[in-house]
């Protein structure tokens, strides 16, 4: 019998991407990974449960659960799932109240009290960095030790929640072990968005820490401002394990700003280029940290995609969400990036605060007008731990329900002098208009190598037309 299982709750294609599912991915779960990981490396049994990849719905993994009947379940959950992990909670208690439930990840440490108001089934809470705290948190469990001291938690004592002051980041991320990827399903389970047309198994890594941004969209209360990053022997290792291992062939680096870290960003690029392994390589980057030298390396290195967070072509937006870039910027980082043949992802949002049809409509313009290859429009969502989510209602009309908040299917704020209506009309149009160019459709249908990439721009067509087809029947 394991004494930890870690785990997260299914969320179906449809619950997380609503029209989009069919373009939608499904991949491991880094921090399940990570605290798998040090908890065997501390004499732990540990094992992992995804019930993403397995497909189990909350009554299927809890039966799994009480079958192993571990000490201890550690559920990780952002704020969409939480109701799902509080039901996985309520279904194991009922089954063996002797299992102490653990929940961690994003939604519980961006409202910690909140949280274990609403959910008695939780018994502690982990915030922020997990992976020291899980540790120390076992060993006082096991050894019946009060939990009054052990920083980072949220737990219930003598019928009241008692929170206990933050743990500091950890500032040497090398000091963690490789992540437990063999505690996970095969990776023939999991499956990148349709839009990377990656034909073998496909790695997803998170090589730093931190955001020395301060956008009010975004939620930094799990890594902090302070950026930290793992070494370039570290990153080589954890990529030559996967291509060794599982068969790895493609990396999605989903660090904030994988670039920031300038010196180990040649230094890694520099090392596959001389050593290998041959692989190739997608990630996310700031407009204003590339350059073209940077580019090019990249490039060589095996980089064939870049997303940028483009967000809004409204300045007067850009600057009262604190993104601190310019439009200057992101026209020169893409013209940059498509001189150096790495293909470009413009993530936006639509929904911001001062957010009228113009600057809607300006946003469209801009994005079909620069040589942008994939276009991702989604609502912008005030999610808590984040500025806009304490302060949403200056600025337009908030639902306050965790259940809603999702990005991809509605919106949930509606900024001042617009409707829900015009908003998903407005990302339909976006859809439609970008992709429906003669230039993305040839480009789509030239990048095709196997049936697999057929299969993948099929079904992006049928979402696409789904989208359409409402738009032309005066649906959403």
């Amino acid at each position: 019998m394991p004494d930890v299982i870690f785990t997260r709750t299914l969320l179906t294609q449809e619950q997380m991407y609503g029209d989009l599912a069919k373009v939608g991915s499904s991949e491991p779960s880094l921090g399940l990974c990570y605290l798998a990981a040090v908890s065997r490396e501390n004499g732990f049994k540990t094992e992992i449960i995804d019930a993403v990849a397995l497909n189990l719905g909350c009554k299927e993994l809890a039966e799994e659960v009480l079958k192993k009947s571990p000490k201890y379940l550690g559920i990780s959950s952002v704020t969409l799932s939480i109701y799902n992990a509080e039901k996985l909670a309520e279904l194991v208690k009922a089954g063996n109240p002797n299992i102490k439930i653990i929940v961690g990840g994003a939604h519980i440490t961006a409202a910690p009290e909140e949280t274990m108001q609403k959910f008695p089934d939780f018994d502690i809470g982990v915030i922020a960095e997990g992976e020291l705290t899980i540790v120390e948190l076992l060993k006082a469990l096991e050894n019946k030790q009060p939990l009054d001291n052990i920083l980072g938690i949220i737990f219930r004592a003598n019928g009241k929640i008692k929170l206990n002051p933050r743990r500091p980041f950890i500032k040497d991320l090398d000091s963690l072990p490789l992540p437990a990827w063999d505690l996970l399903p095969d990776m023939s389970y999991y499956h990148p968005p349709a839009w990377s047309l990656n034909e073998s198994n496909a790695g997803l890594l998170i090589t730093s820490r931190g955001c020395s941004a301060r956008c009010i969209y975004c939620d930094r209360s799990g890594f902090g401002n302070v950026c930290r990053a793992h070494s370039t022997d570290y990153c080589m290792r954890m990529i030559k394990q996967l291509y060794d291992k599982y068969n790895v062939r493609h990396f999605r680096i989903n660090d904030d700003n994988f670039v920031l870290f300038k010196k180990r960003l040649y230094e890694l690029c520099e090392k596959l280029v001389k050593e290998g392994p041959k692989i190739t390589w997608s990630c996310f980057a700031r407009v204003d940290t590339v350059t073209p030298e940077m580019l090019a390396l990249m490039k060589k290195a095996g980089c064939w995609q870049i997303s940028y967070g483009v967000e809004t072509a409204s300045q007067e937006i850009h600057d009262i969400e604190n993104k601190h870039i310019t439009i200057e910027q992101i026209e020169r980082a893409i013209k940059w990036t498509h001189e150096a043949g790495i293909k470009i992802i413009a993530f936006c949002m639509i929904g911001h605060p001062l957010e009228t049809p113009q600057t809607i409509r300006k946003t469209i313009d801009f994005v079909k007008r620069l040589p942008i290859d994939d276009f991702k429009m989604m609502f912008l969502t005030p999610f808590p731990g984040t500025e806009l989510y304490r302060d949403a209602e200056k600025y337009g009309a908030f639902r306050r329900d965790w259940r809603k908040l999702n990005a991809y299917v509605e919106p949930c704020f509606i900024p001042y002098g617009m409707t829900k209506e015009e908003l998903i009309k407005y990302r339909n149009m976006a859809f439609n208009e970008f992709y429906l160019q003669p230039r993305i459709i040839f480009a789509y249908l030239t990048s095709v190598r196997s049936l697999k990439q057929v299969a993948a721009i099929a079904n992006g067509a049928l979402a696409l037309l789904k989208l359409l087809f409402k738009k032309k029947n005066g649906k959403k």
